[in-house]
């Protein structure tokens, strides 16, 4: 009885974050010259929030500041490779070390993304997932609208800490109900 008690506990937690929906969030562009440079963005991932950077991947599909657009962040595919050799190149110096573009070359590059393939990727797959995602966003105006983003350093928000510790507090209860 103990542990089914504990699975359903847990599937109920599970099912709970499983539910909750992808989106993101424009919040500027810079340099801000049309829609052409670096996308600064907020994104929740499953009920997880952060800030990040990216570039849209979509020449002709315009996105509004401060609107959250539902979809899914997901991994690269391999057609999308290329893209983010593009963005590593110009966000990493030859030794690996990172810097960050000027205006200009946040310009040059979101123009490279939107243009065909410069050809085969020389930096390794696994790196390029490491350090990107792709968000996946299939109605902004009508049109599909994707991005590719950098992975921060992302904090759980406090609902979901809240969540688990309820959680915890809940099966530590049962225990001990059911030891009586």
């Amino acid at each position: 009885m103990k542990k089914m008690l504990l699975i359903m506990m847990l599937i109920l937690m599970v099912g709970v974050n499983g539910a909750l929906a992808d989106s993101l969030t424009i919040n500027s562009i810079t340099p801000g010259i049309g829609y052409t440079g670096q996308v600064n963005a907020t994104v929740n991932d499953d009920g997880n929030i952060y800030d990040t950077y990216g570039y849209c991947l979509e020449q002709h599909t315009y996105s509004y500041l401060g609107t959250a657009y539902p979809g899914e962040i997901r991994e690269l595919t391999d057609g999308q490779l290329w893209q983010a050799q593009l963005f590593y190149d110009a966000y990493h110096n030859s030794d690996g070390s990172s810097r960050t573009p000027t205006d200009t070359q946040a310009e040059a590059l979101q123009l490279a993304i939107w243009g065909p393939s410069p050809g085969p990727i020389s930096v390794d797959a696994v790196l390029l997932r490491s350090l990107y995602d792709w968000a996946d966003i299939p109605d902004v105006a009508g049109w599909g609208q994707d991005f590719i983003l950098a992975k921060t350093n992302s904090v759980p928000e406090p609902s979901t800490l809240l969540m688990l510790g309820f959680g915890l507090i809940g099966a530590s209860f049962a225990t001990r109900k059911f030891k009586k």
